[in-house]
């Protein structure tokens, strides 16, 4: 059965064609109607769902790589032409492999601290740490995003990362969302044609979603929405794969206040309207005729931070958008390298937080074998005295419980330094 898939790599056009060609006809014969038949849905682009049935001797003679290779060549069923992916390769005589592609969900937890530091302010609360009437700190997701953006933009622009492929969206280096969309897609919508924004086709949104994910590394792992495209149900809203929950405290935190000055003059204006009061109000000024003590000079201005808080949240890799955004372990790779160094690589005066732990679960199951609460709450933060007031890392005893997942699931724990350790 193997021996017959030829080499094969995706194809863009004519995707189903391609596929009847490469493997025996059995796999994908969907007239089938045997006993043994069992069907598989995947779901497509537009929530549309392409069946395959698959004969149970078949399938048991099929190995995981194999299987897997199946399940991708399905997405690329006549539905879901022209859908963006990875590439996928096989060679001749061995079983297949996937080339990275995500099959099975994956779940990151994380814990990191902020100590003596604004980890994210409110600006509807002068820019306070965020804080919960309870007590417990919390971040918004959008924090951790633009921290993982930034990392991002310094490896493409360092040369780190092909930029072909990492361009983001949302960046303070574009014009506008708006003109990044339309240089991504000026190849393939065309003012004027039937592929315009107006009246697009639905070969001209697949390929244009396809360009979307392809060219942008934020929309096909977080999503975007695309206000320009708002009529379109393919392009008009991209769902990210990568879905993050919400920072949390494991514990309340104590927010200190903290008043500030500015001893100096922000711009010409107010010195010079600084220096006519003076002389309306004769005050003294040194033996350079500067004022002695000008109100303008003094800037009264607050800050708050947090005395020490222990923070944690999980983030989701959906297996069924990532293959249909395009998304391999290369970018799973690249999120766990941004996530073990973006604290460091945004440290500033007042936002200086620390990773703390970070654990990577990977799914044996399409639709994974425990649900995420659970992966999160198996990572436990226990203050050595109770009810004491925490002022340290060290005040804890940080558990990952590997005892409450089931056996089959692959659970590795990554340090700061880039190590990654196995737990049994």
């Amino acid at each position: 059965m193997l021996s017959n898939i030829a080499v094969l790599r995706t194809v863009k056009e004519n995707a189903n064609k391609a596929v009847l060609d490469a493997l025996p006809s059995i796999l994908f014969d969907g007239s089938h109607n045997g006993k043994d038949a069992q069907k598989y849905y995947l779901q497509g682009p537009a929530a549309e769902y392409v069946p395959v049935n698959i004969p149970d001797k078949t399938a048991k003679k099929l190995s995981k790589c194999a299987t897997a290779l199946a399940m991708q060549l399905i997405l690329l069923s006549n539905k879901t032409k022209g859908f963006f992916g990875p590439e996928i390769v096989s060679v001749e005589g061995k079983d297949i492999p996937t080339a990275r592609n995500i099959m099975n969900p994956i779940t990151i937890v994380l814990t990191f601290d902020a100590k003596n530091c604004n980890p994210n302010g409110d600006p509807d609360n002068d820019n306070a740490p965020r804080q919960f009437e309870d007590g417990i700190g919390y971040l918004s997701t959008e924090c951790i995003k633009y921290k993982i953006r930034s990392f991002i933009r310094d490896k493409v622009f360092f040369g780190e990362l092909d930029e072909a492929t990492h361009h983001l969206y949302c960046s303070p280096d574009t014009f506008s969302i708006e003109s990044s969309v339309r240089d991504c897609l000026k190849d393939v919508i065309k003012e004027g044609s039937k592929g315009s924004k107006k009246a697009m086709d639905r070969e001209t949104e697949l390929k244009a979603y396809n360009a979307l994910c392809k060219y942008f590394f934020d929309a096909r792992t977080f999503g975007m929405v695309n206000t320009s495209f708002s009529g379109s149900s393919v392009i008009g809203k991209i769902k990210g794969a990568f879905q993050l929950s919400m920072p949390v405290s494991f514990d309340p935190v104590n927010i200190i206040p903290m008043t500030i000055t500015r001893c100096c003059v922000s711009s010409d204006a107010e010195r010079i309207g600084a220096e006519k009061d003076s002389k309306k109000k004769n005050v003294n000024t040194d033996e350079d005729g500067e004022s002695r003590k000008n109100p303008k000079d003094r800037m009264m201005g607050r800050r708050s931070f947090v005395e020490y808080g222990l923070y944690h949240m999980s983030i989701q890799i959906n297996s069924m958008m990532a293959q249909r955004n395009g998304i391999t372990m290369d970018d799973v790779n690249l999120l766990i390298d941004a996530l073990q160094h973006m604290f460091e690589n945004d440290m500033s005066s007042g936002r200086a937080l620390t990773l703390r732990k970070l654990i990577v679960v990977e799914h044996t199951k399409p639709m994974g074998n425990v649900p995420r609460d659970t992966i999160e709450n198996a990572l436990t933060a226990t203050l050595k005295i109770p009810d004491d007031c925490p002022t340290s890392y060290n005040d804890y005893i940080v558990t990952f419980h590997r005892n409450l997942l089931p056996k089959e699931v692959k659970v590795t724990e990554y340090g700061i330094d880039g190590s990654s350790k196995v737990m049994l």
